[in-house]
């Protein structure tokens, strides 16, 4: 409907999204421009009613869970006007106490109501909480979810995560507040743990007992103390924490720590926090030791007693377990305590040799971010450095890790082009690969491409009725693809079209002036139907007329000698034919020339029949010795238009004469000659063009007989001998193969056939026998294309009659076509009939032409 301007979309308020869906909504028709997308992850599987522009939309659903109880249901209303906000209110507000934010008492549809006023998305400090409003978010948050309403996800700026989920205007705190500390007395120290800690903070604290004679530290921690899993412990001689001489880390140790003895008078300690449970922390004393002990060599260590060798994997200790080395040998890695040849797993060597740890969900890695890890922990799955649990986004599983897919795949099962599971929005889906557009014989529906019916080159669904185009020489009506086109319609190019409703059965076009047959009682011509033939035309069979001659308006049939009466504008210009200018004869009767320059005699057209061109050509020039007689290529006489070439007036010395339409140059030593030219034809079509060249010197005459002689072969005989026949006055040539004797050269000329040949058609010798054609009765009961071909060579006047039955009973019509090479005689006729006796004519050839048709 025209009138429609906008679609209202109202969802069901228990629809909903699992993680892993999305819905996108365009404002057109077919998938191309989108509007609005819901996804389940940061949608939190919401959905909220909208307003479409235009009156059309489509959508495209990508169904990722498979789970009954998620989904989405809703009604579309076109509108045929835009919503607008009310007068005076606020933007998208409906209805109003005033113009002010939070006055608004009811949203426009597609807008989200939140705390008085109207908004296109839920605004800092809410979530979608229905089709048509949000909620508010716990105090300090800014972005919340529907299921976990209570708990944030991103704090207000001016907020701090102080535990997990809560956001609170509180400081955060750390262990003590200075973070470089001197001690001169020899008494403890206590250091705890402050809370609350904000989340993801780190300090690095620095402790230094500066008494003469401190050899070392005694930590001891209190029973309470208890590290959370991703939170760190770390005491070090250096404030990145490479020279680590313990690291709790509660991953590791299960949040429990030890006490220690650190060797020398000063230490780091760093503290990364997490988690911010409260529950979680630490408390420990530090006491200075200063017994002046006895100063021990590398490898060993002072005991209280004496010294005493260090494990022998350590450089240097302060005990000799193999966990109490204070450095290592080159060559090999330090790491909370001990030393190793390669560092140990879930940690990486760093500078200076000391193993550092990786990221908590890395197996191996090459550095402390959480993106460098080279291996994950079990049930994680590596990508790009970083250990996760699902493969997301354009990767997919192999081994362990998330692979990336081929650049043309959205999701992907494997690494090839062939391997996608969905694609991007500009591309189509066609057996798991991803591509600009549906290839030849498939369709588009939605992001993805399917096969047409075998049966279709094109079409726009997956049934036989859904075709645009077809296969293999079959033809396109009504969605379907046939073998032929039923009855009342033609062949347009691959697609039946309806004939023209005056058509009996079958046309060549959609106009009335191209049936193939008309009802009983009219004629066919020129594809239309006629009473009776018009001007012009005869009747050529009991049911078709056919053209007379040029300018003939009456004839009995078509030769140009057979008109009764011309059409206006034209008159007759030889027996019975018609032409539309007058007769032209001539000028003079004698030319003298004195020149040795070439001659140009034409004829003047058009001539009326039965005229004769009578003309005398000399040549007086004292040098010439000969004539070079020259035609044109486009020289042509008619068959009853006789031209001759004599030294005298009534043609008993002729020097060349011309009476069977064929022209050929040639030279004579005669320095005259009578032109002689019968005009029988009258027609614009013959003539000829003649160039006259005057020659000098000794005539050529090896290929020259004498008079009253021809030649034939290198021979000069009186009389041209059987098989040939007189082409010029002076030359013999072959007849047509078989002929004893003939007109000319050329093929249906012949007028005896040699011992041994027959005249097989008209004017044609062959050493074949005449054939009849197989039996009259041919019946099919299959649906197979049957060939039929003439059996050559035929007697001449022979009638081949054959009847063809087709029987099966799926069989409507039939579609006749001629091969490329199918040709007949001018005089010779093929009809297509119901009937044996010609009453009842499918279709008609007499002209030498023939056309494909349908029969019903």
């Amino acid at each position: 409907d025209e009138s429609v301007v906008a679609i209202e979309i109202i969802f069901d308020e228990q629809s909903e999204l699992n993680w892993w869906d999305a819905l996108t909504f365009y404002s057109d028709a077919n998938v191309q421009n989108q509007f609005k997308q819901f996804w389940g992850v940061p949608n939190d599987g919401s959905m909220h009613n909208l307003v479409i522009p235009g009156n059309a939309f489509s959508f495209y659903f990508n169904v990722g869970s498979a789970s009954g109880k998620y989904g989405f249901k809703f009604t579309a209303t076109p509108l045929t006007t835009v919503p607008e906000t009310a007068p005076g209110c606020t933007q998208g507000c409906k209805s109003c106490d005033g113009p002010e934010m939070g006055q608004c008492n009811e949203c426009l549809v597609g807008w989200l109501a939140f705390d008085g006023s109207c908004f296109e998305s839920c605004p800092d400090g809410s979530f979608l909480r229905s089709v048509a409003d949000c909620g508010a978010c716990p105090n300090g948050c800014k972005s919340c979810k529907k299921n976990e309403s209570t708990r944030c996800d991103v704090c207000l700026d001016e907020y701090n995560e102080t535990v997990p989920g809560h956001c609170s205007l509180t400081a955060c705190f750390m262990p003590n507040d200075a973070e470089v500390q001197e001690f001169s007395s020899m008494d403890y120290i206590l250091v705890e743990t402050v809370h609350p800690y904000c989340v993801n903070n780190k300090k690095v604290m620095s402790y230094t007992f500066t008494a003469p004679g401190v050899y070392a530290i005694q930590i001891e921690f209190s029973d309470n103390t208890l590290i959370n899993w991703f939170d760190r412990l770390a005491f070090s001689y250096d404030e990145q924490a490479h020279d680590v001489i313990e690291d709790f880390s509660g991953y590791a140790n299960g949040g429990r720590v030890r006490d220690l003895e650190i060797p020398g008078n000063s230490f780091y300690l760093t503290f990364e926090a997490k988690s911010a449970y409260g529950k979680y922390g630490f408390d420990f004393s530090a006491t200075p030791l200063s017994d002046s002990p006895l100063q021990c060599g590398a490898g060993s260590f002072f005991t209280g007693e004496g010294c005493e060798a260090c494990d022998p994997t350590c450089a240097t200790c302060n005990d000799a377990s193999p966990i109490g080395c204070l450095s290592c040998e080159k060559n090999t890695a330090f790491y909370q305590g001990s030393c190793f040849e390669s560092c140990p797993p879930n940690t990486f060597k760093a500078e200076a040799g000391f193993c550092e740890n990786c990221s908590p969900a890395c197996a191996t890695c090459e550095g402390p971010q959480e993106n460098h890890c080279l291996s994950c922990l079990v049930d994680l799955l590596l990508v790009d450095g970083v250990c996760v649990l699902h493969c997301s986004g354009n990767t997919y599983e192999q081994d362990g890790v998330c692979e990336h897919c081929d650049p043309s795949c959205e999701s992907c099962d494997g690494p090839s082009d062939q391997n996608c599971l969905t694609c991007s929005s500009d591309l189509v889906s066609y057996q798991g690969a991803c591509l600009a557009g549906c290839p030849s014989n498939t369709y588009g529906i939605f992001d993805r491409c399917e096969n047409c019916h075998e049966e279709c080159a094109s079409c726009n669904g997956n049934s036989d009725s859904q075709c645009l185009s077809c296969n293999g020489g079959r033809v396109l009506t009504n969605g379907r693809c046939l073998s032929g086109c039923p009855s009342q319609s033609f062949n347009n190019s691959g697609v039946c079209q309806p004939c023209d409703p005056s058509c009996a059965s079958g046309c060549t076009g959609p106009d009335e002036t191209q049936c193939i047959t008309c009802p009983t009682g009219e004629f066919a011509y020129n594809g239309s139907c006629h009473a009776e033939c018009p001007d012009g035309t005869y009747v050529d069979l009991p049911t078709t007329c056919a053209d007379c001659a040029r300018g003939c308006k009456d004839c009995s049939r078509y030769p140009p000698d057979s008109c009764e009466e011309c059409l206006e504008g034209y008159h007759f210009i030889g027996s019975r034919t018609c032409g539309d200018e007058a007769c032209i004869t001539p000028e003079g009767n004698q030319v003298v020339i004195d020149t040795l320059e070439p001659l140009v005699i034409e004829t003047l057209h058009p001539y009326c029949p039965s005229n004769l061109i009578e003309q005398f050509y000399s040549w007086t020039h004292p040098d010439i010795t000969g004539l070079q007689v020259t035609f044109s290529e486009e020289s042509k006489t008619w068959y009853y238009d006789p031209l001759y070439f004599s030294r005298d007036y009534d043609r008993a010395d002729v020097i060349q004469q011309f009476t069977d339409g064929e022209l050929s140059n040639f030279t004579t030593d005669s320095t005259a000659f009578y032109l002689r030219f019968s005009t029988n034809s009258g027609s614009k079509k013959y003539g000829f063009h003649i160039t006259v060249l005057p020659l000098t010197g000794d005539i050529d005459s090896d290929d020259q007989c004498p008079h009253g002689h021809s030649m034939h072969g290198e021979s000069c005989v009186e009389t041209c001998p059987d098989g040939t026949y007189q082409a010029t006055p002076s030359t013999c040539e072959d007849c047509p193969f078989g002929c004893k004797k003939c007109r000319s050269g050329e093929e249906g000329t012949c007028l005896e056939c040699a011992d041994g040949f027959f005249e097989i058609r008209n004017r044609i010798c062959g050493s074949t026998p005449c054939l009849s054609p197989p039996e009259d009765v041919t019946i099919i009961e299959s649906l197979d294309p049957v060939t039929i071909e003439s059996l050559h060579p035929y007697c001449p006047s022979k009638v081949f009659e054959q009847h063809y039955s087709w029987t099966h009973p799926e069989v409507i019509g039939l579609q006749v076509t001629f091969s490329d090479d199918s040709e007949i005689w001018y005089y010779d006729t093929v009809y297509f009939g119901r009937d044996s006796n010609g009453n009842d004519i499918i279709r008609a050839f007499t002209d030498g032409d023939l056309a494909n048709f349908n029969i019903d």
